[in-house]
């Protein structure tokens, strides 16, 4: 397999058997909600949640769309909860481990689509292309990637066929060190230690839409954010406090004092405790985050720098770099209920979904200790790492990192929970992680994927992300980070998945007032569902004004360009009516990407006098590129730009 490129391509292959599925779907499988052809829906108001429903094919298909503001109507700007609910349509009983598929998008025209024309309408979400996105499509992933040259990569690994898979490319005023996502607010979070700063995402436009300043000498490092998604957690290792930071709001709350030395966070599920460790002291701080104002301090052993609660247990685990205990903490009485016997040197501590099982990664000894919660007894010792340093879950294994080679270990948990170990071992990459020089960050190089039986593993040596399917002995592919050295993973997760018995969610931000429709599509039983909503208009909103368009000129570089350059690239900007330079645009953005669509960038160009605006491309390789450029503040997308096609020579040889 060629490493040029992305190759793996099975989620195009998810995309098409969807496809054959619906052209072969009969119509009488097929219902929309709409006032002319409505018989079959009930749409009321229940609490402050829009609730419709409908019954196709045997199943009673309900739509809940729960405003998180508590308004009694969906209005513009607002984050809504969007919950399917799939029951029996005879017994009631909901339907489990279903894969639905849905979408919202702005009604064309005035009436709703037919059955033929909502047919048609999914066909082309489908596809995955550029061209034909849904406003709203809740089926979407991305993966978040922090590069070594601070910036941060947005990578759509669905997308289909030879539509390129890097979405954004965000550039970081510093060097990050730990970064966490809002999903519910989809927002990304990130430290910058020497700033002393804590920048905040914009996931949805893919810009730094704040930067919260804690200081001089703060140090930001850890950032945690609470299970409710309401507030932020930022270690102040500079400090030694803890600053919160409200999560809609983005405003920073009173500070919590902590002991000396560096502070590693964990809260519980419900998000009533949360426990920092403290370094130097030897301490662990204990928060009521029911009651802020009690705050305890407790000794547990030198050096706690790994910390994790234990849901089975309700406890927190504390184990102690340069002790060879682990100490087990009840947040309710902050008192020490139990000490262990654990290896040497654990930095990690990571329980399973179930929370039965903590694993214990000592990279000193090259040994992960496994913890039964319920029992609170250790039950085996996995000895066959050099240099653990991380453990990540799925509900089905568990992933250990090894920073001295390219291959990961897998714990079958289902085996575990029987009294078995079973370990296997894999290659992934080429090369070991210690041939690349480590960087400041304590993100991880793992991330699971939404469908909870795969993960994306970063090696920073091979420059890459490998993307490895449970039950395959190698990986299935990989995704280009474009010589950039990958220090940490992360997946967005937008699409639906289940929270509670037949019940199955996501969240959505409703930017654009207006009639959505909403199609929903099951294949077993084969069913497509067409709901529809209003989102009113926000009279605090402003309403954009009518622009004169703008065109576009590319500036041809003197020079040629060869493979492996990066080259300042020059667009000119005019008014299409009088054709005089438009200067200070914030938001021109060029997309560039090889013509055979295998990749692309999204830069950010900066105004340089005289409608000039620039940004560095990057072009790896010999290829046909085109250029394409956005304003979308005087209504130009990339969709309407004009194509610039730029030649890309041979390199120079070295």
């Amino acid at each position: 397999m060629s490493n040029d490129h992305t190759q793996w391509r099975p989620q195009p292959l998810h995309f098409i058997f969807w496809i054959l599925l619906l052209a072969g779907l009969p119509f009488d499988t097929v219902s929309v909600s709409s006032p002319i052809l409505g018989e079959q829906s009930v749409e009321s108001q229940q609490g402050d949640s829009l609730i419709q429903e409908q019954v196709v094919e045997g199943l009673r298909i309900q739509l809940e769309i729960e405003p998180l503001d508590g308004a009694t109507e969906l209005r513009q700007g607002v984050d809504a909860r969007v919950t399917y609910t799939i029951r029996d349509a005879n017994s009631g009983e909901p339907l489990t481990g279903l894969h639905p598929l849905s979408w919202m998008h702005g009604r064309e025209g005035k009436f709703p689509p037919n059955k033929e024309q909502l047919k048609e309408l999914v066909k082309k979400f489908l596809g995955g292309l550029i061209s034909v996105p849904a406003d709203h499509d809740l089926n979407k992933y991305y993966l978040l990637v922090l590069n070594g040259d601070r910036s941060i990569s947005i990578i759509d690994p669905q997308i289909s066929f030879s539509i390129t898979k890097l979405r954004n490319l965000i550039g970081i005023p510093g060097d990050p060190v730990d970064w966490a996502i809002d999903e519910i607010h989809e927002k990304l979070l990130v430290t910058l230690p020497d700033e002393g700063q804590l920048l905040v995402i914009d996931l949805t436009r893919a810009q730094i839409e704040k930067k919260i300043e804690f200081g001089e000498g703060t140090e930001p490092v850890k950032v945690l954010i609470q299970e409710n998604h309401e507030i932020a957690w930022v270690s102040l290792d500079g400090t030694d406090q803890l600053a919160s930071i409200d999560l809609t709001s983005l405003e920073e709350g009173p500070r919590i004092a902590l002991g000396k030395g560096r502070h590693v966070t964990a809260v519980d599920p419900d998000s009533n405790w949360l426990a920092a460790t403290n370094t130097e002291d030897g301490t662990v701080t204990i928060v009521d985050l029911n009651d802020r104002s009690r705050v305890r301090t407790i000794e547990v052993g030198k050096t706690p720098l790994a910390l994790q609660y234990a849901p089975l247990a309700a406890r927190f685990l504390i184990a102690c770099a340069n002790e060879n205990r682990l100490r087990v903490v009840d947040p309710e009485r902050a008192q020490v209920t139990r000490s262990l016997e654990i290896p040497r040197g654990v930095v990690d501590v990571s329980v399973d979904p179930t929370g039965r099982f903590a694993f214990l990664a000592s990279p000193s000894e090259g040994e992960v200790a496994i913890l039964d919660t319920a029992s609170k007894k250790l039950v085996d010792t996995i000895t066959t790492a050099l240099a653990p340093d991380r453990v990540i879950c799925t509900s089905s294994f568990a992933y250990i990192h090894d920073t001295q080679r390219a291959n990961i270990i897998l714990v079958d948990l289902n085996r575990l929970a029987r009294n078995e170990l079973v370990v296997t071992e894999l290659g992934i990459g080429r090369n070991s992680m210690d041939s690349t020089s480590a960087g400041r960050q304590i993100t991880s190089l793992l991330a699971p994927t939404p469908e909870g039986n795969s993960m994306f593993v970063g090696n920073s040596a091979d420059k890459l992300i490998y993307y490895y399917v449970e039950g395959m002995m190698a990986s299935m592919g990989n995704f280009q980070t474009y010589k950039r050295i990958p220090r940490g993973v992360l997946v967005m997760d937008r699409s639906l998945q289940e929270s509670g018995p037949g019940e199955y969610s996501t969240y959505v931000r409703f930017d654009r007032p207006g009639i959505l429709d909403i199609p929903f599509l099951l294949d077993q039983p084969r069913a497509l569902v067409g709901f529809e909503v209003e989102v009113k208009r926000d009279e605090q909103i402003p309403v954009l004004e009518v622009v004169t368009p703008v065109g576009v000129k590319f500036l041809e570089p003197e020079d040629k360009i060869r493979a492996g350059d990066q080259v300042s690239l020059r667009v000119v900007v005019t008014d299409s009516e009088t054709g005089d330079p438009v200067d200070d645009l914030g938001d021109v953005q060029v997309m560039l990407f090889p013509l055979d669509g295998s990749f692309q960038e999204r830069l950010a160009a900066k105004p340089e006098g005289d409608g000039i605006y620039q940004c560095l491309g990057s072009f790896p390789e010999q290829l046909r590129f085109g250029l394409l450029v956005q304003v979308e503040s005087r209504g130009l997308t990339f969709r309407d730009s004009p194509l610039f096609e730029i030649p890309v020579y041979p390199g120079t040889k070295k």
